[in-house]
């Protein structure tokens, strides 16, 4: 599967801050999104980390704090945190949104 991350590090429409990750249906419903449109569909955490390999791109400053967290001590405090491919996860991070992490 392949996703991307906002700069809140929310992943499809599941955003920080909401239970909506506690599902084991495959898709699962937000009326009430912090970001237009209000009320979305999205794969559930339980399909996304059915996926055997989940793979991240992730570009801009703006989502550096993000990235900071997921490679922190506490990545499941965000959504992209509690991504994870059953084989492998792999990230594709540009220098600006890497750059907390590692000074590129």
């Amino acid at each position: 599967m392949l996703m991307g991350m906002g700069p809140d590090g929310h992943i499809a429409s599941l955003f920080p801050g909401k239970d909506n990750w506690k599902t084991t249906v495959a898709v699962t419903y937000e009326e009430n999104s912090p970001k237009p449109p209000s009320q979305r569909l999205s794969f559930s955490y339980a399909e996304i980390n059915n996926s055997n390999q989940i793979w991240f791109t992730v570009a801009g400053s703006d989502k550096a704090a993000a990235v900071a967290v997921a490679f922190g001590d506490d990545p499941e405090s965000l959504p992209v945190g509690r991504a994870r491919g059953k084989e492998k996860t792999v990230w594709y991070v540009d220098q600006t949104a890497g750059n907390l992490v590692w000074g590129c």
